[in-house]
């Protein structure tokens, strides 16, 4: 299937690519969810494709089909992988990139011009992985190519980034996403539309999700109707019937990709929702400040009278950053929750128990 979106970073490509100026190692930011992969992913089939026109790939030669189907023996992708002889499901390790990458490079390629590597989400590279790759970038084999996709640009280290050459991506427009999601089959809702912000990756991920109910979750343990293990439960449950719809999905697709993007693993499924909860909680504050409901990209609560000022909500954001904390440094997801649960709690009861005009 064609890319979607992003002209402005294709035509940048394709005309580099007609000067044979590209850069060997690419560094494509911008939010999760944006399409960073698949546009990488699109570099390597503009610059292999047996039928380009103006650089553009045609997505039906061999060349093409086998990058569209990640089976094209010249292209190798590096990601966070438990299930990888030397992976892990926590980050991107060295033995990945010392024992996977480098030597793979130093062969003949078999059927390309020579070797293209996409390391998705790089910023997922430890420290010790990000440094074993540095002379790589800095002397790429000859025809190589190297492709780093990252929403987290400030964590890679500034040795990576002064060897690559950026490309940004920006947010697609609404109709792009829309053909995006017909063409994947996807039905789009409107909610989620609005909620993605241009995020096809995102979308995707928040249809697994029941979003109002994670709403009025979060609106009751911050107005004391739930208490704190509930919310925390509440967050769990929701998790594993976005695991069940995932499974679903998959079993009716060839493949993840078909089903509408990237593999999802447990960690996207809890940034998802961590996403959705400090919306939401973006959304208490505009109308807490005075804004109209049709500003907010979540349900509005019931009765918002119920809930915090706006200072106290804007404390929970720190909250909800301590629990996204929590999940990066491996803490159990269930302990996570409950603490996430426990903190909004007592920032509403804080409220309720002092005084309000």
């Amino acid at each position: 299937m064609s890319l979607i979106g992003h002209q402005e970073a294709r035509r940048t490509v394709c005309s580099a690519l007609s000067r044979g100026a590209l850069a060997h190692a690419l560094l494509v930011t911008g939010e999760a969810g944006i399409g960073k992969r698949a546009f990488a992913e699109w570099v390597v089939r503009a610059s292999w494709c047996e039928a380009a026109s103006d650089r553009i790939p045609c997505d039906e030669c061999p060349s093409c089909r086998k990058v569209l189907s990640a089976n094209h023996p010249d292209l190798h992708l590096v990601a966070r992988d438990p299930d990888h002889e030397h992976g892990s499901r926590h980050e991107v390790t060295v033995n990945q990139i010392r024992l996977g990458v480098i030597p793979a490079l130093g062969l003949r390629p078999l059927e390309a011009s020579g070797h293209a590597v996409i390391i998705d989400n790089a910023d997922e590279m430890n420290e010790e992985a990000q440094n074993a790759l540095l002379k790589t970038l800095e002397e790429p084999p000859r025809g190589s190519r190297l492709l780093l996709t990252t929403s987290r640009e400030d964590v890679l280290l500034d040795t990576i980034r002064s060897r690559c050459q950026t490309l940004r991506l920006s947010p697609l427009e609404d109709a792009d996403v829309k053909q995006l999601c017909a063409a994947r089959g996807m039905v789009v809702d409107e909610l989620l539309l609005a909620l993605a912000r241009g995020r096809p990756g995102r979308l995707h991920e928040l249809s697994l999700f029941d979003v109002p109910a994670l709403c009025v979750a979060f609106d009751g343990v911050l107005s004391g109707r739930l208490a704190a293990t509930a919310f925390g439960r509440a967050c769990s449950e929701e998790l594993d019937r976005a695991r069940e719809r995932l499974d679903e999905l998959t079993q009716q697709a060839e493949d993840t990709t078909s089903a509408g993007g990237p593999e999802i693993d447990d960690t996207r499924l809890r940034r998802t929702l961590l996403d959705v909860l400090r919306t939401h909680l973006r959304d208490l504050v505009l109308l807490r400040s005075g804004a109209s409901s049709s500003a907010c990209l979540t349900p509005a609560p019931a009765d918002p009278e119920q809930l915090p000022e706006a200072e106290p909500l804007l404390a929970a954001d720190a909250v909800l950053m301590e629990a996204a904390e929590d999940l990066r440094r491996h803490i159990p997801p269930q302990v996570a929750w409950s603490g996430l649960g426990l903190g909004l709690a007592t920032i509403g009861v804080g409220v309720r128990t002092g005084s309000r005009p």
